[in-house]
C-alpha cells in the first residue's frame, strides 16, 4: 500500500512539474483597449508549490513624456549595460509599445528601444 501512495504522490508532483509557468509581470501590448484580468500560474521549483496570481491589466495610454531632469537613454535592450540608441530629453514625447515593471519599450522618432519606466510619465498623445 505504501508503494501505491508513493506512486500517486510522485505522479502528482510530476504533473505539477510539467505545468507551464508564466511570469507574474508579463509585458502587455500598449494598445490594449480595455481592462481585463489574466491568471498566471507560478510554480516554485524547490517545494513544488503552485500559485495562481491574477494580473489586472488596465487601459494603457499609448504615449508618455520624459520626466528625467537631464537626459534619458533609449537602449537596445532593457538593461543599463545595453547599447544607447538615442538620448531623450525632459519633455520629449514617445510612443509606448510595451511595458515591463522597470522598462518600457518606446518609439522615439525613427528609433525603437527601451527606457527606464521611472523616467517616463503617461501622457495624452499629441
Amino acid at each position: 500500500m505504501k508503494h501505491a501512495a508513493v506512486s500517486i504522490i510522485f505522479l502528482a508532483l510530476a504533473s505539477l512539474a510539467c505545468m507551464t509557468t508564466v511570469e507574474p509581470y508579463a509585458t502587455y501590448p500598449a494598445d490594449t483597449p480595455t481592462a481585463s484580468t489574466q491568471t498566471a500560474i507560478i510554480e516554485e521549483p524547490a517545494s513544488g508549490a503552485v500559485f495562481e496570481i491574477e494580473n489586472q491589466k488596465s487601459q494603457i495610454n499609448n504615449c508618455a513624456i520624459v520626466i528625467a531632469s537631464q537626459s534619458l537613454h533609449l537602449r537596445a535592450q532593457p538593461s543599463e549595460k545595453s547599447q544607447v540608441l538615442k538620448y531623450l530629453y525632459h519633455g520629449d514625447q514617445v510612443k509606448v509599445l510595451a511595458r515591463e515593471p522597470r522598462w518600457w519599450s518606446v518609439q522615439a522618432g525613427n528609433k525603437t528601444g527601451w527606457a527606464k519606466a521611472e523616467f517616463l510619465q503617461e501622457a495624452a498623445c499629441q
